[in-house]
Parts: C-alpha cells; sequence; structure tokens
C-alpha cells in the first residue's frame, strides 16, 4: 500500500467539496422546480380532466361524422336569364356593301 501524497491529496480534497456544494445548490434548485410543479399539477388537475374529456367528445363526433357523412343541401345558384339580342334590320345600305354571291 502506498502512502497518500498531501501534495495530491489536498487539491484534490478542496475539488471534491466545490462539487458537492455545486451539487447541492442545483439539488436545491431542482426541488424547488419539483415543488412549483407538484403545485402546477394539484391547481390544474381539474382543467385537465376536462379538457381530456372534452377532447374525447370531439373525436368521438368526428369518427360519427366520418361514419354518418351529414347531408349539405345548398340551393343552385340562380343563373339570370339572358335575352337575345335582337337581330339588327337589313338596310338597304348593308346590303351596297355586301358582295353579291357568284352563281356557281
Amino acid at each position: 500500500m502506498r502512502a497518500a501524497d498531501p501534495d495530491v491529496e489536498e487539491p484534490a480534497k478542496a475539488e471534491a467539496a466545490s462539487l458537492a456544494v455545486i451539487l447541492g445548490g442545483q439539488r436545491t434548485e431542482l426541488e424547488a422546480a419539483q415543488a412549483d410543479y407538484e403545485r402546477w399539477a394539484a391547481d390544474t388537475a381539474e382543467d385537465r380532466e376536462s379538457a381530456g374529456q372534452a377532447k374525447a367528445e370531439l373525436e368521438r363526433r368526428h369518427a360519427r361524422e366520418i361514419d354518418e357523412p351529414e347531408a349539405i343541401s345548398t340551393p343552385e345558384p340562380e343563373i339570370p336569364e339572358v335575352e337575345p339580342e335582337p337581330e339588327p334590320e337589313a338596310s338597304a345600305e348593308a346590303d351596297m356593301y355586301e358582295p353579291e354571291a357568284a352563281d356557281a
């Protein structure tokens, strides 16, 4: 068995003590965060339960809609009646400009 070297052990002991203080502080922070979470969970348990029930009901209704699609009746769009434009009356002037059909 070797004798412990005091020059090596003292810095290691100091580092271990420093790490213990750091870990202790982290543990305290984690315990506080856990306590906050537990308080939140207790305060919101009823709301979260209601939300879960509402979600299940919405999913059930959606499943029923898929199984039994709702008939949607929409009225046919009204198409306005368009009256045909009257044909222009033939005039003597119009006949002058139209070439006469050649006899074939």
